[in-house]
């Protein structure tokens, strides 16, 4: 929830749609989750 009201209001309407904010969000959320349960979240980039 803290993931999309984060995007919610930092990203401006307009330009992007609230479809868009919530795209945003999911791939943000994917990739955190990626990063957690793949052990790679305290390694560099």
């Amino acid at each position: 929830m803290f993931i999309l009201d984060e995007v919610f209001t930092s990203l401006p309407t307009p330009p992007f749609t609230a479809d868009e904010k919530k795209l945003v969000a999911e791939n943000l959320y994917a990739h955190i989750w990626q990063r957690a349960v793949g052990g790679t979240w305290s390694k560099a980039a």
